[in-house]
């Protein structure tokens, strides 16, 4: 193709900060940009966020890589405004609801023929119901509810988060399912190590992944169970005082290691010689935590009511699926995970549906 005639494409997300859908916004942006028939651009809106990932990027890729001057959504809007009507973009992905909220509205007021895409990264209906604040929750839900509405196509990790929205707009014609991508980071000859005596958390020390029920279903195991079994948790996040708190509280400093978030390198050699990945969330739409640890041949332990988990995990071929969201049930999952000889190879072979490149292809076809 002409490259005056390849379709443009803009990414729009708030940050590349180290997170599942920073992740898979990075890895996209970077294997869609060796489609001759496309041209990806990325917008990142807040320039004082580290964006760590950025780094990760090919000097010659970031040249189509931009970033808002201001973090005020008057001034953002303004930004948006102007690209939607001089860069003549044939379709707009937006990792966000407010990205995507804003860009529908000047898109209908500029009656540009634009495609808008909206990501979806999180379980709506599990997010609102997490909320404290009423008047807040359904204002979340109200803003939710117009990008919907508005966006062209919805895409979303799982077909449980399919039947969600299903239900808020009442209907799925424009709804896609598409797994999320494992990291092009990560390596299949760097996954085949002896398993340590250790449980792995990954994640952000934040509510929603909700770091202190891991640490309180280990601190059971132990005073259940004589073990030399340890705890690593790798993140960092607004929980950490109430992480450090707990630890020493229940004497468990020489039994938990918290770690500062890794290079996907480092992290694969942690997920490979882990016994089982524990994912304690709130709630989900798609961990990349679990695609990421089935990749290196370690099974999960997870809630069923985590988005996702009934399409990741296999019982007893890849890991254990708890029946109920509260400390003793993953107790109990934990104790038949732990008498369980897993086969590495089967665990990896369920990762292989996210390949990368089959599921990239299916992101072109869209655009």
């Amino acid at each position: 193709m002409n490259i005056k005639n390849r379709k443009k494409v803009l990414f729009i997300i708030p940050s590349l900060d180290i997170g599942g859908t920073e992740n898979i916004c990075k890895t996209l942006f970077i294997e869609l940009s060796k489609n001759i028939d496309l041209k990806i651009e990325l917008l990142i809106l807040n320039k004082n966020r580290k964006n760590n990932f950025y780094n990760d990027i090919e000097s010659n890729f970031k040249e189509n890589i931009f970033f808002s001057k201001h973090r005020n959504w008057f001034y953002i809007s303004i930004l948006l405004t102007k690209l939607i009507y001089f860069r003549d973009y044939s379709s707009i992905f937006c990792f966000n609801a407010e990205t995507a909220l804003i860009i529908n509205i000047i898109k209908k007021l500029s009656i540009k023929k634009t495609k808008i895409i909206f990501r979806v990264n999180n379980s709506i209906k599990n997010k609102i119901y997490n909320f404290n604040n009423y008047i807040r929750a359904r204002l979340i839900y109200i803003y939710h509810l117009i990008s919907l509405q508005m966006s062209d196509i919805i895409i979303v990790q799982s077909f449980q988060m399919k039947s969600e929205i299903k239900d808020i707009i009442k209907s799925d014609h424009k709804i896609k399912v598409i797994y999320n991508t494992l990291s092009n980071k990560f390596s299949k000859d760097k996954s085949n190590f002896k398993k340590g005596s250790y449980l792995l958390f990954v994640g952000s020390f934040k509510p929603k992944k909700n770091p202190l029920m891991i640490l309180k279903i280990y601190n059971q195991f132990i005073k259940n169970h004589k073990t030399k079994i340890t705890l690593k948790m790798v993140g960092s996040g607004e929980e950490i005082r109430k992480i450090k708190k707990f630890i020493k509280e229940n004497n468990l400093k020489n039994k938990v290691e918290l770690i500062k978030p890794l290079s996907q390198n480092k992290l694969q050699l942690l997920y490979s010689k882990a016994l089982c990945l524990v994912i304690s969330s709130k709630y989900e739409g798609f961990p990349n935590v679990a695609i990421e640890s089935l990749f290196c041949g370690t099974p999960l332990l997870a809630y069923k009511g985590i988005g996702g988990i009934n399409e990741l995990i296999e019982n007893k071929t890849n890991g254990i699926i708890v029946s109920s969201y509260s400390i003793n049930s993953y107790l109990e999952g934990l104790k038949m995970l732990l008498k369980i000889k897993f086969d590495r190879s089967k665990i990896i072979n369920t990762s292989n549906k996210f390949n990368t490149n089959n599921l990239v292809q299916s992101y072109a076809d869209i655009f």
